[in-house]
């Protein structure tokens, strides 16, 4: 069980880092979005 936590873990780690710059980088993106729409 505790083998299992980890690995759940470890991936869940993995996919954060993986998920972090896509999402920085999509919210940058959003950002560019909603300046152009409020000009």
């Amino acid at each position: 069980m505790a083998f299992c936590q980890a690995v759940m873990a470890y991936n869940s780690q993995r996919v954060l880092s993986l998920i972090k710059p896509v999402m920085e980088d999509f919210k940058k993106r959003n950002a560019g979005v909603f300046k152009n729409i409020h000009r």
